[in-house]
């Protein structure tokens, strides 16, 4: 059934989100398939309404399958990285707020016998949620919302799992889908069987294989996102050798290669190239399963790594923010990493010849090192032991030779 008819047949009256009654959700999810900003406002309304900084409610199941019931429908092809991107989120809500898989929420959803979910349905139908009793009946919007994760995440991980198995030709006489939206279907696939029994996750490993098989490595925006979304569970070693740059680096952003030296050297020399790096990971496809140079610099500086390889990474990324004025706080998190915190409150005598190297590489970025000892990493500069001026900084260096 195409899109907009399940939008007219869709009984929101008596479901509730954030900010109240979903009375206001078919018109602006009718967006999705309008204009430039109609999409963008239905977008938004997806994560920031339907779901609210990681937390699901009463509404929310019921949008996750219409939009999956749709997901073949021609007028929402531009808009199915959005959609897909938005069920992933839905499917990592869980993780995200703390919510075991297997919560008892009974005792939330029924109280005395009486079901709860009914009282806020019929609160909601008579506009009474702003009231202390709609307050009350917060916690009830989210647990409902929660229960229907669990209960429909199988049947969703099949949906998305058809869409997959369908995205070799064509469907409905259209072209196939664009390799971003591949890609997404594929992360979505992947958050979903988390919260399904074991053996959907050994589907989707199977899926995620087959798709990534019959993906150009060369000519591929999507590819990076199916390996990234391979690596949430399954080691992908295999990939970093890949064809493509950005695949490798989603290979070697896998947390099960958090530790592999092999994984951790690739991320060091990628970001010695971060300024050159950054355009490559714009796309909001990537920003939204975590490729990007923030999640890089964080696995290298948790792990243990040569110092000059962490310093080559470190003086990299004071580079991209010298030349972009952006990622201050991320380059900044190699300092500690460089400079181990010192406990007597001195300042350092000598520095390492790599810390000496990371220290001038600083003192040449223009006025970085400014904004280093002045801003919110201040209290990190001093606590390392280190001059808070450029002289003294210099005749730190000049000394340690």
């Amino acid at each position: 059934m195409p899109f907009t008819e399940l939008l007219k047949s869709t009984d929101f009256s008596g479901l509730s989100h954030a900010y109240g009654p979903a009375n206001d959700a078919a018109k602006q999810l009718a967006g999705l398939a309008g204009d430039t900003v109609d999409r963008r406002a239905a977008g938004a309304y997806l994560n920031g309404v339907v779901l609210h900084q990681s937390t699901p409610s009463a509404v929310t199941a019921t949008v996750v399958e219409l939009l999956l019931r749709s997901i073949e429908d021609p007028t929402l092809r531009d808009q199915l990285s959005v959609i897909l991107g938005f069920v992933s989120d839905v499917a990592d809500a869980p993780s995200d707020t703390g919510m075991p898989v297997d919560e008892d929420l009974s005792s939330i959803l029924v109280v005395d016998g009486v079901d709860q979910r009914e009282i806020l349905v019929d609160l909601t139908r008579r506009g009474g949620l702003g009231g202390d009793e709609g307050e009350a009946l917060l916690e009830v919007g989210m647990a409902w919302g929660f229960e229907e994760i669990f209960a429909h995440a199988r049947s969703w991980w099949s949906q998305v799992d058809r869409f997959l198995a369908g995205c070799g030709g064509t469907q409905n006489g259209e072209t196939s889908p664009s390799s971003l939206a591949i890609g997404a279907a594929g992360y979505a696939l992947a958050r979903l069987a988390t919260l399904c029994e074991p053996s959907v996750l050994e589907a989707t490993a199977e899926r995620l294989r087959w798709l990534l098989t019959t993906m150009p490595a060369a000519s591929s925006d999507g590819r990076p996102v199916l390996v990234r979304a391979l690596g949430t569970f399954e080691s992908p070693v295999e990939y970093l050798d890949d064809a493509d740059r950005l695949s490798r680096i989603a290979a070697a952003l896998s947390p099960l290669l958090k530790q592999d030296e092999r994984a951790l050297t690739l991320l060091a020399r990628e970001l010695e190239r971060a300024a050159d790096l950054e355009p490559l990971l714009e796309r909001p496809e990537y920003r939204s399963v975590y490729l990007n140079l923030p999640n890089m610099i964080a696995q290298l500086t948790s792990a243990n790594i040569a110092p000059e390889l962490l310093v080559d990474a470190a003086i990299g990324c004071l580079r991209w923010t010298g030349q972009t004025g952006t990622g201050l706080y991320q380059t900044a998190r190699f300092l500690p990493r460089v400079f181990p915190l010192r406990t007597d409150n001195q300042e350092l005598d000598l520095l390492s010849p790599e810390q000496s190297r990371y220290l001038a590489a600083l003192l040449a970025e223009g006025d970085l090192f400014e904004q280093f000892v002045s801003g919110p990493t201040g209290a990190s500069f001093a606590a390392a032991g280190l001059p808070t001026t450029r002289r003294g900084c210099s005749r730190l260096i000049r000394r340690s030779r």
